[in-house]
C-alpha cells in the first residue's frame, strides 16, 4: 500500500517542478518533462495536448483525469449507469473505490490517504498510461481492448510491459494489427533504446490457467513458456528484430 494525496505537499519536489524543465521520477532511467506553474495554473504536456489545471492539483488527481481522457468520459458514464455494480468494467469499479476513499477524512495528519490494493491498481494503471502517452498517442485498437471486459486483462499486461520499457529509456513503436490476415504476423511493439539504438521486438503473454495450482504447475509453466516462444517466433517477420517473449501467470485473489 502507499499514500495518496489530494493536495500537493510542500518541499523540494514542488520547488523543483516550478523551476526545472525536467526531473527523474523514482524507479526510472529517463528524465521527464515536469509540470510547470504559471500564475495559479499548473501545466502538463502529454503527447500533443497541453493540460492546464489549478496549481494545487496533485499528480494522483492528474492520473485519474488522464485515465478518463484516454478511455473517454462518456464511456465511464455509460458504465456507471449499469444497475448492477458487478456488471461494470473493473476499471470503473477501481475508480469508485478511489472516490470512496477520498470522500472520507484523510488517514494522515498531512492530508494523505492510505491506498487500498484496488486504488493502488488504478493508480498504477494511470501511471503506465502516462508513460506511454508522454510522446506518443495510444493506439486506438489498444484503447478498445482496454475498454472491453473480455480483453482487458491481456491489454492491461501489454500496457504494463510497454510502460516498463518506456521507463527504462526505450521508445515504443506500436505495430498495427489491421492487416494481420494478409500479412506476416508480428509482435506487439518494437522497443528501441534511446542511447544505444538497440531494438527489441516484444511479444507479451498473460496466462491464466487453473492447473497451475495442482502438482503439475511446474510442467504447465514450462509448456506455456515453450508455446509462447514458438508463437512469438512465428509472428516475427524476416526483417524484424529478434523477439523476446514475456510470460506472466496471474494468481486469483485469495490463492
Amino acid at each position: 500500500m502507499g499514500l495518496l494525496r489530494t493536495q500537493r505537499p510542500g518541499g523540494s519536489w514542488q520547488r523543483d517542478a516550478a523551476h526545472r524543465c525536467t526531473y527523474r521520477l523514482e524507479g526510472t532511467r529517463v528524465d521527464t518533462l515536469s509540470s510547470f506553474v504559471g500564475g495559479d495554473t499548473r501545466f502538463r504536456i502529454v503527447w500533443n495536448v497541453l493540460w492546464n489545471v489549478p496549481q494545487e492539483q496533485s499528480f494522483h488527481q492528474f492520473l485519474d483525469a488522464l485515465i478518463g481522457a484516454t478511455l473517454g468520459k462518456d464511456w465511464f458514464q455509460e458504465q456507471n449507469k449499469l444497475p448492477v455494480a458487478a456488471d461494470r468494467h473493473v476499471l470503473v469499479r477501481w475508480r469508485s473505490s478511489l472516490l470512496s476513499l477520498v470522500e472520507r477524512p484523510p488517514d494522515k495528519p498531512d492530508g494523505a490517504y492510505i491506498r487500498t490494493g484496488v486504488v493502488e491498481a488504478y493508480m498504477h494503471f494511470g501511471y503506465d498510461l502516462y508513460w506511454l502517452q508522454i510522446a506518443h498517442k495510444l493506439p486506438e485498437r489498444l484503447v478498445i481492448r482496454l475498454k472491453t471486459r473480455e480483453y482487458f486483462q491481456g491489454a492491461r499486461y501489454e500496457v504494463l510491459v510497454a510502460a516498463v520499457f518506456a521507463r527504462a529509456g526505450f521508445d515504443i513503436e506500436w505495430l498495427d494489427d489491421e492487416d494481420d490476415a494478409e500479412e506476416e504476423k508480428h509482435c506487439e511493439f518494437i522497443a528501441t533504446h534511446k542511447k544505444t539504438g538497440t531494438k527489441l521486438g516484444v511479444e507479451t503473454k498473460s496466462v491464466r490457467e487453473a492447473e497451475r495450482y495442482i502438482s503439475g504447475a511446474t510442467y504447465h509453466l514450462r509448456r506455456i513458456s515453450r508455446e509462447t516462444y514458438s508463437d512469438s517466433t512465428k509472428r516475427q517477420s524476416s526483417n524484424s528484430p529478434k523477439t523476446y517473449p514475456l510470460s506472466c501467470l496471474l494468481t486469483p485473489t485469495g490463492r
